[in-house]
């Protein structure tokens, strides 16, 4: 968007106060909440005091992105220990780049604990690699969560993994 944090924010709010006043549901996201291509690491309290304004703001849902596909297991682990402080569970989705192989990994420890009728309802997802053909992140992920029995709620039949 051409600006920093806090003037992405102030266009964010603005957008949002429209939505809101015109009954308009509005999420928001962070698109680079596990790393970031100019600043490297993220910390997990920014990202957590970020998705905290955007829930200020009115929005129903928060969109946690790894868009350049940096996040792993233990990086996914520390940022929802603080983001579950400040947002609830049934307000986050995901969006994890496979980049590095680790998208399967983050986005089975990003739903731990939430059962599966939460995770469709908030619109979980692994997104491959940008101009990769290989969906095996997300099949393998769909293979997991249909055959572990310690889930709670039913798989849905429509595919929201992509």
């Amino acid at each position: 968007m051409n600006c920093n944090i806090e003037e992405s924010l102030n266009r964010v709010k603005k957008i949002a106060e429209l939505a809101s006043k015109n009954g308009v549901r509005h999420s928001g996201g962070i698109a680079m909440a596990l790393g970031c291509s100019y600043e490297g690491r993220v910390s997990p309290t920014v990202v957590a005091k970020l998705a905290e304004r955007l829930m200020e703001y009115g929005c129903s849902r928060i969109v946690i992105g790894d868009s350049i596909g940096v996040g792993n297991a233990s990086s996914v682990h520390a940022l929802f220990d603080e983001l579950l402080r400040v947002v609830p569970a049934e307000k986050i989705s995901v969006h994890f780049h496979d980049t590095y192989g680790q998208a399967l990994a983050s986005v089975l420890v990003a739903i731990e604990g939430i059962d599966l009728d939460e995770m469709v309802e908030t619109g979980m997802w692994i997104c491959n690699k940008i101009g990769k053909p290989n969906v095996s992140a997300a099949a393998n992920a769909m293979w997991i969560l249909k055959n572990d029995t310690s889930r709670k709620g039913e798989l849905p039949t429509t595919p929201f993994l992509n």
